[in-house]
């Protein structure tokens, strides 16, 4: 399972916990699902082959669109993003732009 990371340096990280997030990968990790944590820019840079510091939700809204997506909001745009982030990983198809237009 790919889950967002908070986008904080490393140092920073020992509040998430007490984050709900934090509390339901905990939850998840001890009934024995095997999590991976991502941060969007590493998941939008697969997707668009760079990681846009402004507009990077409307830029993977763009780029999913042009492929044929089509969802409501922005934040489903970027929920998309994630699960095409899990399937390139796990080896299955994926959509990405820049030096090559699908990957398997």
């Amino acid at each position: 399972m790919f889950l967002e990371q908070y986008a904080y340096s490393q140092a920073l990280q020992a509040h998430s916990l007490r984050e709900l997030g934090g509390v339901v990968k905990l939850a998840l990790v001890n009934a024995g699902m095997e999590i991976h944590t991502v941060t969007a820019g590493q998941v939008r840079k697969v997707l668009l082959g760079n990681n846009p510091r402004k507009g990077a939700k409307v830029a993977v809204s763009n780029g999913l669109r042009a492929a044929g997506a089509r969802f409501d909001t922005l934040d489903e745009y970027d929920a998309m993003c994630f699960v095409n982030f899990g399937l390139s990983e796990l080896g299955g198809y994926c959509f990405a732009m820049g030096p090559h237009e699908l990957c398997r």
